[in-house]
């Protein structure tokens, strides 16, 4: 078996990081006209992302999201709640800057859905493998029976508080609707999707028919954008920031010289 860090980093899938504008680590030096946030899945740390953050242009503002999984009251945070935290940062961020959002798996689901609510604060979207709001009712319609497996599986590698998190994230995703809303006809979206397929699948999500339905979920979100830029990646797992950095590197230089006017964004 995998090792426990391998199998807990693949709760990307099925939880959520998110921090609130008062309790989150953010380090915040304003040098350019366009601040990145970026939001990772469940319990990263900046560590994992700060090979990337220091190979951008110096000129390029960033945020990380550390990620809290519970408010004052010790009490699970629920997707809205994270949405609202994220808009009192990107408020205060517009007074000064444009916005670009850079999400990983549920940080892909917590940028697609406040998106959704608040397309005028966003300038683009960079999504990588992201999980989406329908995924575990698509899912569970399949093969009910493995998901189950699976959400046992990952209950047993995690201590008794993340259980509690895991389970109420998971009841929000599984009361979702099953038809998947598309994001706003103007949002500018780069959204690269996994293809790969391990040899042994460790989830349903990474099954060849996980895969596939995964796809369907991706292409429902592009529906009725304008301006987008999606791209498979056969030979890629679920953590393309940590796999192919340099794609991602070059992805938000290259969209921010697009804002510009300097170039036009390439396929991959």
């Amino acid at each position: 078996m995998r090792s426990l860090l391998k199998t807990i980093c693949y709760v990307y899938l099925l939880l959520l990081g998110c921090t609130s504008a008062a309790s989150s680590s953010i380090k915040v030096h304003y040098q350019n006209d366009y601040h990145v946030i970026f939001l990772p899945g469940f319990s990263v740390q900046q560590r994992d992302w700060q090979p990337i953050i220091d190979e951008l242009p110096a000129t390029i503002q960033s945020s990380f999201h550390e990620s809290i999984l519970f408010d004052n009251n010790n009490q699970s945070l629920s997707i809205e709640q994270h949405i609202a935290c994220l808009n009192k940062l990107i408020t205060k961020i517009r007074l000064q800057q444009k916005v670009i959002i850079v999400g990983h798996s549920l940080g892909g689901l917590l940028a697609t859905e406040y998106v959704k609510k608040y397309p005028q604060n966003i300038d683009a979207l960079i999504l990588l493998d992201p999980s989406v709001m329908q995924q575990r009712v698509w899912f569970k319609q399949f093969d009910e029976k493995r998901i189950k497996q699976d959400d046992e599986k990952l209950r047993s590698f995690l201590p008794h508080r993340l259980k509690t998190v895991y389970n109420h994230l998971i009841s929000e995703l599984d009361a979702a609707d099953r038809q998947v809303t598309p994001l706003p006809p103007s949002t500018k979206v780069t959204l690269f999707t996994s293809m790969k397929v391990p040899t042994n699948p460790l989830f349903f999500e990474e099954t060849q028919q996980g895969k596939q339905l995964w796809l369907k979920l991706h292409t429902a979100l592009l529906e009725n954008v304008e301006q987008q830029s999606h791209i498979l990646l056969s030979d890629v797992g679920h953590n393309i920031h940590l796999e192919r950095p340099e794609l991602l590197q070059r992805k938000i230089t290259e969209t921010i010289d697009y804002q510009h006017g300097i170039n036009e964004p390439s396929s991959e």
